[in-house]
């Protein structure tokens, strides 16, 4: 299978990558509001999630990293555990307002989904 080495953008510089990620299948979603804005809304209060930083999914199907990426955006540590309760084929990686690496939980070598 062709291995993927797919860059997570720095939330504060575009063009920059913050982290590198390693895929031989699967796929990876990111949110945030770097580039579209406050575009998010926490169904929960009905405001926009307006914050720095961003975070992304990664995991054996696309559709789901994409919704798991959307829930983690509004709430990251909720989004977290359910992941892990649920479907812990995927994986988090969120980025502070400094873009660095706060929170992961990724096969042993920490870097690839296999």
């Amino acid at each position: 299978a062709p291995v993927w080495r797919v860059g997570i953008e720095d939330p504060r510089v575009r063009g920059q990558i913050a982290e590198v990620v390693t895929l031989t299948r699967g796929g990876m979603a990111t949110s945030g509001a770097a580039i579209r804005g406050a575009h998010v809304l926490d169904p929960r209060t009905g405001s926009a999630v307006d914050r720095p930083g961003s975070v992304t999914v990664v995991g054996p199907d696309l559709l789901w990293a994409d919704v798991w990426a959307t829930a983690a955006w509004v709430d990251p540590d909720a989004a977290q555990a359910l992941m892990a309760a649920r479907d812990p084929e995927h994986h988090l990686i969120r980025l502070d307002m400094l873009a660095r690496m706060v929170a992961h939980r990724f096969t042993q070598d920490r870097k690839s989904v296999v």
